[in-house]
């Protein structure tokens, strides 16, 4: 058996393969849902962390398997005698951690250099959750080695899997700390950061953890304690950090975003690190906005994106995305749309609860900017039909506009259609 699982983690071409099946995993969970995170670094990095939801299981299910059949072949009786003592344990557990942190980083590396060549922009500072990632996977390596150690034959890979993946969905449902929860964020994060000290806190967790169930693993072949001292800080590191963890604090903290800009009045600015789309959404945003400049309407000097943490300028309109549309290359019309219905930065818009009339007069005015260029016309036999295409429906769009954009909601009201 000694050559044989030396064979298993030590053999290059071996090493190869599982570096290539561990790849290939992260590959999968990289585009599985798509790839929204194209032209946005900070989102792609986070989904590279994310990428452990399945290099996570399946190393665990390997390295169980591992444990298992060394269990089955009485290995454990000998390692002991061997030269590497028990490293010769928790070898192939180590080495699986080595390779799934290698296919990581060069899922890092690719997925820097596709978004750089759409124009976002590094954060150095994001880089940190890759190595929150990579503590949480040992933890989940080490999980596989205990399983495999306890429940020898072979249910322990698929178990060590299924284990492992139940962790990730529960702290991404709540149902645990979210420090399980490796990335995968569906927002852009523009304008946040990683909040350091709660990635800090994740390893601190992670790493105790995973020491005191790889000494759980070690306990079959040997009899070996730590030293007491050492034993009560681990217990202790384990113990605080949890606490810390359970609380699930911030994992995010706003930070100063720069913008660019460009056209002419109405200018259009949007955050640099995801400024794939301003072109498209410039053109979009003045072609949608010709109605209103055929009626008389006085538009905002300019559109700015809406950032969290930072507050719009008080000449500007609300420039918003859904569906991670920053890191798109084309214009949403739909989104550009309520954009241009949103000329104001104003907060009670912003609210949990907006004035419904409000809201009503949005829609209104958006149906009217979508009959006027073409895009969608409402039945000709409706009210709103009938109504949308006289001088009255004009004069409407033009007062109704002007009401938005000074944040004037007590003389705002919906046509009567």
């Amino acid at each position: 058996m000694s050559s044989e699982t030396t064979r298993l983690w030590r053999d290059p071409r071996s090493l190869l393969g599982r570096f290539g099946l561990l790849l290939g995993a992260g590959l999968v969970a990289l585009v599985l849902g798509g790839v929204p995170w194209l032209g946005v670094w900070k989102m792609a990095i986070d989904w590279v962390a994310g990428a452990y939801v399945l290099i996570g299981p399946l190393s665990a299910g390997l390295v169980a398997w591992d444990m298992s059949r060394m269990r089955a072949t009485r290995w454990d009786r000998v390692v002991c005698s061997t030269p590497r003592g028990l490293r010769g344990w928790l070898e192939p557990a180590l080495m699986v951690w080595v390779v799934g942190v290698a296919a990581d980083l060069v899922l890092a590396v690719a997925v820097t250099i596709v978004t750089l060549s759409q124009g976002s922009v590094l954060a150095p500072r994001q880089l940190a959750i890759l190595a929150s990632g990579a503590s949480v996977y040992l933890l989940q390596v080490a999980l596989g080695a205990l399983i495999g150690t306890r429940l020898p034959g072979p249910w322990a890979p698929p178990i060590a899997a299924l284990v492992v993946l139940g962790l990730f969905v529960l702290g991404a449902s709540s149902g645990l700390p979210e420090v399980f929860r490796t990335g995968g964020v569906t927002g852009t994060l523009v304008g946040q950061a990683y909040d350091l000290g709660t990635l800090a806190l994740y390893c601190a967790f992670a790493i105790p953890a995973a020491v005191l169930v790889g000494w759980a693993t070690l306990r079959v072949v040997t009899q070996w304690r730590p030293p007491l001292v050492a034993g009560l800080l681990a217990v202790v590191a384990l113990v605080g950090s949890g606490f810390v963890v359970w609380g699930n604090p911030e994992r995010y903290v706003y930070v100063p975003t720069a913008l660019t800009c460009l056209g002419a009045e109405p200018t259009v600015c949007m955050a640099a690190e995801t400024h794939r789309p301003l072109e498209a959404v410039a053109a979009e945003l003045h072609r949608l906005a010709e109605p209103l400049v055929q009626a008389g309407a006085t538009l905002p000097s300019r559109w700015t994106q809406s950032i969290g943490g930072q507050e719009l300028p008080v000449d500007s309109g609300s420039l918003v995305f859904v569906n991670a549309g920053e890191g798109a290359s084309d214009a949403d019309s739909q989104a550009v749309l309520v954009s241009l219905v949103n000329p104001g930065g104003c907060p009670e818009l912003r609210a949990q609860v907006p004035p419904p009339h409000a809201l009503q007069v949005q829609r209104v005015l958006a149906s009217w900017i979508e009959a006027q260029v073409g895009d969608r016309q409402p039945p000709p036999t409706s009210a709103l039909g009938r109504w949308i295409t006289t001088p009255a429906a004009e004069a409407w769009a033009v007062a109704s506009f002007e009401r938005l954009r000074t944040c004037q909601f007590k003389g705002l009201s919906a046509p009567p259609v």
